[in-house]
């Protein structure tokens, strides 16, 4: 059936409003991973300045008995994917990983701690099953809040099941639109690290004191450690899931693109066809009334 003029200026309305959505959804991505950039490299000043504290207190203390050997196989999982769509296997690819990091032994219980509502099915198919699922912060100024939130469930948990292994997956954005897979075991802290940060060189010929036990400092500094990579995994997860979906916008954004030149190709051919035949109409007229 042959388009008319209306029905194709109709669809390049639609399809021009639709660039619209997609250029600004783009913008919103982009926008979203610059944050996210930006409260990452202020996060790691603050890392830094956590390793300073426990570094004093393993040099002051150096007969402290840290547990660095779980109890149990058991353990806790953090995951974090995302709730929203337009995302391509964001969370189908963060549950493959943990599934190939995990496996299925028989022996150990995985208590899974989702962070997005749409992980359950991809758990479902990998034979999970989350203990708790919740929201994912949508903006850096809730990543806080929901950290917090977090850090006090595990708590609660380590209590509840007497587990001391805690660990956390999350898709790391490693460029502008791309993203990878990670783990990071948190509980039981690791002994190299431990031993590293007991015998790295103080810079300061004075070294800080405090008002405290050093056991004390060092559950508090090793509690704000945890809250600060659960803040860190947050943040590059959200970076990550706006690099998916700036990905898949710049695709969408390219095939509109073409669209709308293969519409308006079709429009003015179809508006020169139109006007060609009422040339036609009008010279055949002329003509029949010249020849009466």
């Amino acid at each position: 059936m042959t388009e008319t003029l209306s029905v194709l200026r109709k669809q390049i309305e639609t399809a021009s409003d639709l660039y619209s959505v997609v250029t600004t959804m783009k913008v919103l991505a982009s926008v979203n991973i610059r944050h996210c950039s930006h409260a990452v490299d202020a996060l790691s000043l603050y890392l830094k300045t956590i390793e300073m504290g426990l570094q004093i207190a393993l040099a002051n203390r150096p007969d402290l008995q840290i547990v660095t050997t779980p109890e149990s196989q058991n353990a806790i999982v953090i995951l974090i994917g995302a709730d929203k769509g337009l995302v391509g296997q964001f969370n189908e690819r963060i549950v493959e990983y943990m599934s190939a990091q995990l496996g299925h032994p028989r022996d150990v219980k995985y208590i899974i701690y989702a962070v997005g509502a749409r992980l359950a099915p991809a758990l479902h198919n990998y034979g999970y099953m989350a203990e708790t699922v919740r929201s994912i912060p949508g903006s850096i100024s809730r990543i806080t809040p929901a950290a917090r939130d977090i850090v006090l469930s595990i708590d609660s948990w380590r209590q509840q099941h007497r587990v001391d292994r805690l660990m956390i997956f999350f898709n790391q954005s490693i460029g502008r639109a791309t993203y990878t897979p990670q783990r990071i075991n948190l509980l039981p802290l690791d002994p190299t690290w431990l031993n590293d940060l007991r015998q790295r060189h103080w810079d300061s010929a004075s070294r800080p004191i405090t008002r405290i036990s050093i056991s004390e400092l060092f559950g508090q500094l090793t509690q704000q450690h945890l809250f600060a990579t659960i803040y860190g995994s947050l943040a590059h997860s959200l970076a990550s899931e706006n690099a998916s979906r700036l990905r898949i916008m710049e695709n969408a954004e390219k095939n509109i693109e073409q669209r709308l030149y293969n519409l308006k190709h079709r429009y003015h051919t179809r508006r020169q066809d139109t006007i060609t035949e009422e040339l036609f109409d009008v010279i055949s007229g002329f003509e029949l009334l010249r020849d009466t």
